[in-house]
């Protein structure tokens, strides 16, 4: 048999194959079902809340200190407990707190001689929520104590320079703006903004704060 005959005879042959799969009656999938928290009517829950604000992002502007300090960095831990309490709303009340790990993940870091900022903030926050199938979006106050020090790494057996550490400190009230997107049930990933605008000290350390954070949060419905 020629060549030119032999692969027209195949291609023949792959063009029926192809044909009969084709032909196959394969049943579509039924597409995944849209992941919802909206409440069904006449539904009522309460859920506790665990959170790992897993990257954080501070803004701050210490007393007495050149500039504005910005901190980036991972890591912190959090609870609360949500409520539902009209059709497609529900309060949410957490307490957390957020520092500026510098690797995102929980190992021992050797940090190198020279200066370090340090971050960290404890608030409790309170919000009502609205959902939005499986979105949710809120507004709400916040108090929060703020912390930024400035160190100064030194090697082994050397000293540390005068006028370290520095730290500034204050407590603060302002507002929470929380949005998320659950994943299922139970997991979801979110943003935070909490911007502070009252400091309660007579003569507050830090004179503004800002906090962003992405977070990750696991449910229980009680």
């Amino acid at each position: 048999m020629s060549s030119p005959v032999r692969i027209a005879l195949v291609t023949f042959l792959m063009l029926l194959l192809v044909g009969g799969v084709a032909a196959i009656d394969v049943e579509p999938r039924p597409p995944k079902p849209k992941q919802e928290v909206a409440p069904e009517p006449g539904d009522e829950w309460a859920r506790l809340v665990f959170t790992i604000p897993y990257i954080n992002n501070f803004l701050l502007v210490p007393e007495d200190e050149s500039g504005t300090k910005i901190g980036f960095g991972f890591f912190g831990i959090g609870t609360g407990v949500e409520i539902l309490h009209s059709g497609n709303q529900f309060l949410a009340l957490t307490a957390s707190a957020a520092v500026n790990f510098p690797v995102p993940v929980p190992v021992s870091v050797e940090h190198s001689v020279g200066e370090r900022e340090r971050f960290r903030s404890i608030h409790v926050t309170f919000s009502n929520n609205h959902v939005f199938g499986n979105k949710t979006l809120g507004y709400g106050f916040a108090f929060a104590r703020n912390w930024w020090e400035l160190d100064y790494e030194v090697g082994l057996d050397q000293p540390r320079p005068s006028g370290y550490p520095v730290e500034k400190v204050s407590s603060s009230l302002g507002f929470v703006i929380p949005a998320t997107i659950m994943l299922s049930k139970s997991w979801s990933v979110g943003f935070t903004y909490r911007p502070t605008v009252f400091r309660f000290d007579a003569d507050p350390d830090v004179k503004l704060e800002h906090l962003v954070s992405v977070d990750i949060s696991y449910r229980i419905r009680l």
